[in-house]
């Protein structure tokens, strides 16, 4: 992942559970614009073992990939990965809280608000 001064974030490399927002199997070896960010404004990136995250402008949370251990924070049973920016849910994605900061290790997310 890599984040450019305007917001736009753009994906090279492998990943076969959807963590670059790309689709389900991406293979990208040149740096590919993830139209989400066209659209979004994205002011921080963070990466995973297998999975991504974005924070927007507007403080809210869209997680990609691998959601086995439920490290995307993705409302609902049964959601094994993301392939595309999915909005995170729970007490992150009420309207009056605002993310400043995230993190991402092998499994997990963290996350912490203003």
């Amino acid at each position: 992942l890599v984040l450019a001064a305007n917001g736009e974030v753009h994906t090279f490399g492998a990943s076969s559970c959807g963590a670059l927002g790309q689709g389900p199997d991406v293979r990208q070896s040149a740096p590919l614009l993830l139209r989400f960010s066209s659209q979004v404004r994205v002011k921080l990136i963070c990466a995973g073992a297998r999975h991504s995250i974005l924070l927007t402008d507007a403080g809210k949370l869209f997680t990609m990939g691998d959601n086995m251990h439920g490290q995307l924070g993705i409302e609902g049973k049964n959601v094994p990965m993301a392939d595309a920016p999915t909005a995170v849910g729970g007490d992150l994605g009420e309207d009056d809280v605002r993310v400043k900061l995230m993190a991402a290790g092998d499994d997990h997310t963290i996350a912490v608000t203003e």
